[in-house]
């Protein structure tokens, strides 16, 4: 990054901010900032790959609604339905 010793130095003469070295990342804007499992990027928000793995393997029909509404936060009414299908499937295996 060529701006960053500008930018430490806005941060530590300007700002005045001490930032944690092992858990502040500076990445550019087009990457999105993760927030509580989402990418959020100017335009959209997508769910966190990482949350979304873990919403698959905890999920089951006691729970998938909670898990629809926060995939209803993001642009992500595909995996929705693959959710959707997910439990609706599973129930039926565990049924047979």
């Amino acid at each position: 990054m060529k701006d960053r010793p500008r930018f430490i130095f806005v941060r530590d003469q300007k700002l005045a901010l001490q930032l944690h070295p092992h858990k502040t990342v500076i990445r550019k804007y087009a990457q999105g900032v993760d927030y509580l499992g989402y990418v959020i990027f100017p335009t959209h928000r997508l769910l966190r790959t990482r949350t979304r793995r873990r919403m698959f393997e905890r999920c089951n029909e006691d729970n998938v609604q909670s898990y629809l509404g926060v995939l209803s936060h993001a642009n992500a009414h595909e995996y929705a339905e693959h959710l959707k299908n997910f439990v609706w499937f599973s129930k039926q295996w565990t049924a047979a």
